[in-house]
């Protein structure tokens, strides 16, 4: 959904990778080898269907050996250690957040003032687990090949793992 960085995808690109700007509960319309969904940026459709329109994008949008990967928080290691309130100084200006887990969901809080105005924004992400994953992939047509826990692709541990990171294909069977 972000133009900005799409632009600044392409151009860092030099033209090797083509970068769209696109829903992805919409078909892609063509067959990729490789699809990615990064930094935690799945789970924040309102219903379980629209996250699973999503998935099953991704599975007819992967070529026959194509391969999805997705990166998520690991939900479980952050709602253990959530820091319920916490406030931050960037700039001069005073951040107060605020986080709770509420109908299976992590909510965001923060509160500042700019420029003589108090703004408020919230953030709800899914506080999907690997089970959760399992099922929507199933029902999506795409099969988990492999879990890392991490960015330098160490196993995931539920209990201890910064992140849930899922290499998967599409279900031949689907």
């Amino acid at each position: 959904i972000s133009s900005e960085s799409i632009s600044f995808a392409r151009e860092k690109s030099q033209g090797l990778a083509r970068f769209e700007v696109k829903d992805m509960r919409e078909p892609f319309g063509e067959e990729f080898d490789l699809i990615f969904n990064l930094f935690t940026s799945f789970g924040y459709f309102e219903t379980m269907e629209e996250h699973l329109q999503a998935l099953r994008s991704v599975a007819t949008g992967l070529s026959k050996n194509g391969k999805f990967i997705l990166d998520f928080m690991n939900a479980k290691k952050i709602m253990m250690g959530l820091v319920q309130e916490e406030v931050k100084e960037i700039d001069g200006i005073t951040f107060k957040i605020q986080r709770e887990v509420w109908d299976e969901q992590i909510i965001k809080t923060i509160r500042f003032e700019a420029d003589g105005n108090q703004l408020e924004y919230e953030e709800r992400v899914q506080a999907f687990s690997l089970a959760d994953f399992r099922d929507m992939f199933e029902k999506a047509g795409l099969v988990i090949q492999e879990l890392f826990g991490d960015y330098r692709l160490n196993p995931f541990h539920a209990m201890e793992s910064d992140r849930l990171i899922i290499v998967a294909g599409k279900n031949s069977h689907a």
